[in-house]
């Protein structure tokens, strides 16, 4: 058994003391763990590495897992199952540190280079480089809300870059200098963790772009962050209680682990279960919980620096650092599944969302479902804009329902709504009664007119009823018709008599739904 003390992350002194320490170990070390183990996060399972690089980050896209490295040849492994792996050039190679996945875009970000520490690729296999916004120490990236974030531990005051597409990338400046090591989205809300400062080792943003300092529970080597399950969990190297929680990104509480001795790097979550991975440990550099509260440490089957680990279709995927050909591990089994892309065509606008969820196309506009999945597309044009059909895996303009038997693309066809707006219905908003008031000598004639203002845009009929207070002086017309334009005024005279000898006050009044005029009849003999 074996432990590592280090003082510096991924400094070149301590990657050749641990080179040392993993030789020295593994004379003495025997493998633990399930062959072909089918407990998720539980049972691990050594798998052959593309090569002994140090695996600095892996994950999942497109029906592919991904790994990059900071040394070798091939500084870039795939593998469609995680268990056989296959080296690929890196675009340049630079210190390659962290890779994502989004909008049908692998981005990975690296340590060192010039203007060039960023690279992409759409399958994993052939890369392109990026002009980074700043030559900093990029340190991990993410992608979340139609945006690609990325943070460094070094630089002054942009220590954040972001890109829409991850191929142009601006300078953002972070919440403060500090060594920041992870950055994660969920909930609406990026959350990046830090190695240094004091109080303030946690930073939040709702777009990438501006940025808040957050206070982290302890000022410890909070090395990775990841969101499951409505809860933000960052993992310390270092320090009593290596885990923290929060809710918001905002608010944290900590956590001790049984493993408080191993230096934790990475964290992810998966399948319900967060599972976390270190660089030491005496065969027990995994650990799991349902809750990010409690911990449970499992048996991993080499002793590697473990520096990264994801999850994807029931299988967690571990990369790190060894000498022996095994730098990966993996635990769960692999759930097949296919991508449905989505593309949206034509000079109108809308959106495409699925059923199961996972396409929002809008920002996400490819996912990746099981095998023999039956998946709904429902397309929404946007106002001004109508849904001219299906292309692809699907036509016409129904719903589009697939099943997942192989990849399948499909294109929505949106254009301009040139049929004239439905006007709205006639709308009656005023109604008056007139006169208002008059004195008048019993057994003459009265003209009452009635007015209604509609002020819909179209014609109407307006009903308006009327009731006199007392028929015996007075007798009005059950109801009066109008045949109202649109946006305008209508008005109707009508001609009652009042009985003659009769003296006193009569209340004529008119209805016209919700609305009401009145008019007051002084009768003298």
């Amino acid at each position: 058994m074996f432990k590592l003390i280090r003082v510096e992350r991924r400094g070149p002194a301590w990657y050749t003391a641990l080179a040392a320490l993993v030789v020295l170990a593994l004379s003495g070390f025997v493998a633990a763990g399930k062959a072909g183990a089918a407990d998720p996060g539980t049972d691990w399972t050594a798998r052959t590495s593309a090569a002994d690089n140090i695996w600095e980050s892996v994950s999942y896209g497109n029906g592919l897992f991904v790994a990059v490295s900071s040394n070798g040849t091939d500084r870039v492994m795939t593998s469609p199952d995680a268990i056989t792996w296959t080296g690929r050039s890196a675009a340049v190679n630079n210190n390659w540190q962290s890779v994502t996945f989004g909008e049908g875009l692998f981005v990975a970000v690296a340590g060192s280079g010039t203007g060039n520490r960023v690279m992409t690729s759409p399958d994993g296999i052939t890369w392109t480089t990026r002009t980074s916004a700043a030559d900093n120490q990029w340190e991990s990236v993410t992608y979340g809300g139609g945006q690609f974030v990325a943070v460094a531990r070094s630089g002054t005051g942009n220590r954040v870059m972001t890109s829409p597409d991850g191929i142009t990338w601006t300078s953002r400046s972070s919440a403060a200098d500090n060594d920041w090591y992870a950055v994660t989205y969920g909930n609406g809300v990026f959350v990046a963790t830090a190695a240094s400062g004091t109080g303030n080792r946690v930073m939040t943003s709702p777009d990438g772009i501006t940025w808040t300092v957050r206070a982290s529970t302890a000022d410890t080597s909070w090395y990775s962050v990841t969101f499951g399950n409505g809860l933000f969990v960052a993992l310390s190297a270092t320090g009593g209680n290596q885990i923290m929680t929060s809710p918001d990104g905002i608010t944290w509480t900590p956590y001790a682990v049984p493993a408080f001795t191993n230096f934790w790097q990475s964290v992810t979550f998966g399948g319900g279960l967060f599972v976390a991975v270190s660089s030491n440990g005496p065969g027990a550099q995994a650990m799991t919980s349902p809750d990010g509260a409690v911990w449970t440490t499992r048996t991993t089957p080499v002793p590697n620096n473990w520096d990264s680990v994801t999850y994807a279709n029931g299988l967690f995927v571990a990369v790190g650092f060894s000498l022996t050909g095994n730098g990966v591990m993996t635990s769960g089994e692999l759930i097949l599944q296919h991508t449905l892309s989505v593309s949206r065509t034509g000079s109108g606008s809308g959106k495409v969302t699925s059923a199961p969820a996972g396409i929002d196309c809008g920002s996400s506009c490819s996912n990746s479902f099981p095998v023999g999945t039956g998946v709904t597309l429902t397309a929404t044009p946007d106002p001004g804009s109508k849904f001219g059909g299906w292309s692809g895996a699907c036509t016409g303009t129904a719903a589009c329902v697939v099943t997942m038997s192989e990849a399948r693309s499909v294109t929505a066809d949106f254009t301009p709504d040139t049929q004239p707006p439905i006007p709205t219905p006639a709308s009656f908003s005023k109604l008056a009664l007139a006169p208002k008031k008059k004195q008048l000598k019993s057994g003459k004639k009265l003209k009452l007119t009635v007015k209604v203002t509609n002020t819909g845009e179209s014609a109407g009929t307006a009903i308006v009823v009327l009731k006199s207070s007392s028929r015996k002086k007075l007798k009005v017309p059950k109801q009066v018709k109008l045949t109202v334009p649109a946006g305008r005024t209508a008005k109707k005279a009508i001609k009652v008599k009042t009985k003659k000898g009769q003296k006193g006050k009569v209340k004529v009044t008119a209805k016209l739904g919700s609305r009401k005029a009145k008019s007051v009849i002084v009768l003298k003999k």
